[in-house]
């Protein structure tokens, strides 16, 4: 699997790539994700979902906009189903604030993966810091 989510990464995580590690996905057993992964955009319902199966999920790069608490997000660049909560602000004058949570841990292909496609950047850019400003 690290491989197959690697030529995926390097492929720049696209729509090209996305039905060979869907296929992959869900020998694996990892079906929400084998399911989402080729779709874009908003669905209703995910049969693959468990749980999860009633939320309407997004699939894209980015988090939607208008997202409701409770509802999904597949980050096709990750491979990785989130969930909306809202953290809770106890102890603070702040107000409780939305956030994007992973349902699962990342698991050691995706670690794998990503380490082997950092791995082959040859520079790293960096940012000088002046100081007092």
């Amino acid at each position: 699997m690290p491989s197959r989510f690697a030529e995926y990464l390097e492929w720049g995580a696209g729509e090209t790539k996305a039905p060979a590690l869907a296929a992959a996905l869900r020998a694996d057993n990892y079906r929400l994700e084998a399911e989402l992964l080729v779709r874009s955009g908003w669905t209703d319902g995910v049969a693959a979902a468990g749980a999860w199966s009633k939320r309407r999920t997004f699939v894209g790069r980015r988090p939607p906009p208008g997202a409701a608490i409770g509802e999904l997000w597949l980050d096709v660049v990750e491979v990785t189903p989130m969930v909306l909560v809202e953290e809770p602000s106890r102890g603070t004058a702040r107000p409780p604030r939305r956030v994007w949570m992973s349902i699962r841990p990342v698991a050691r292909w995706q670690f794998r993966a990503f380490a082997a496609v950092a791995r082959q950047r040859r520079s790293i850019p960096t940012t000088r810091l002046r100081r007092g400003g």
